[in-house]
């Protein structure tokens, strides 16, 4: 299933000034990052007002397969302890902002354009069937969970800046691809230089993880704005930081956290070394 981009006709690369799309294109440090977290939660699947799912162990086994575990932990912004461990991570704290969307992907799913063709199948904004699970929705219910999935876009555009850099961030199933890691990209306005996206395929592949660009997913949010700014995709196969669908390995996870705060200080220009 690829990632759906949110964008709009009426902003484009042809919307931009020569000199902003210029710059643009050749920008490899940003002043901000915007770290989105869609698919973390799990909440809201037992709340009648949210769900209508089957409440059985099966159900919670797909639940768990699709979600994308501890990522909220992994790319979220640094904690108390963190910043007080680490000077380099206090400096790095205000060119940071992050939001996350509190419920399931199965209860709204903040990621899909409000005329998704996934509709068709059943898995738009409001899901109502996946992988053989049938979901029971009143027209009540579903003009809701659509004004969570504004709402949530809403805050996200809230949080952007001119020329910043949105980092929509995932994790994926394991038997999906023999890829580590897959960063996505548009084929938009909102691509960011390739001197920038070849930082961060480098980024990882000099730690040792496998990087596809586009594969196994493709794209990343970019919702519509009226200033410039780029958006990329990280998507992490679970393998690499779950010992279960469930359960995070605490060594992979701290290696792979300090990888990550480490690509956030390389891209606002504070450093090329990961944070130890």
């Amino acid at each position: 299933m690829e990632k759906q981009q949110l964008t709009s006709a009426g902003w484009g690369l042809e919307c931009l000034a020569a000199g902003e799309s210029a710059q643009l294109s050749e920008q490899q440090t940003f002043d901000r990052l915007v770290i989105h977290l869609p698919h973390a939660a799990t909440t809201g699947l037992d709340w009648p007002v949210f769900s209508g799912w089957p409440q059985d162990e099966g159900f919670r086994r797909l639940v768990n397969h699709w979600t994308d575990v501890a990522t909220d932990r992994l790319f979220g912004l640094p904690t108390a302890t963190e910043l007080a461990e680490n000077e380099q991570l206090a400096a790095l704290q205000p060119h940071l902002r992050a939001v996350q969307f509190p419920l399931s992907r199965f209860v709204a799913d903040v990621e899909r354009l409000p005329d998704d063709p996934l509709e068709r199948e059943g898995q738009g904004v409001v899901y109502r069937h996946y992988e053989g699970y049938e979901r029971q929705v009143s027209a009540l219910q579903d003009a809701m969970l659509r004004q969570l999935h504004a709402c949530h876009l809403e805050q996200v555009r809230q949080q952007l800046a001119p020329h910043c850099l949105l980092v929509d961030c995932h994790s994926f199933p394991a038997e999906l691809s023999d890829v580590d890691i897959c960063i996505g990209v548009n084929d938009d306005w909102s691509r960011p230089s390739d001197a920038a996206l070849q930082a961060v395929v480098r980024h990882f592949r000099r730690a040792g993880y496998s990087v596809g660009i586009n594969t196994p997913y493709a794209n990343a949010l970019s919702p519509l704005a009226p200033f410039p700014y780029v958006s990329l995709m990280i998507e992490l196969n679970k393998r690499i930081y779950l010992r279960t669908d469930t359960e995070p390995d605490a060594k992979r996870c701290q290696s792979l956290r300090r990888l990550i705060l480490g690509l956030y200080q390389q891209l606002t220009g504070m450093g090329d070394s990961g944070i130890s």
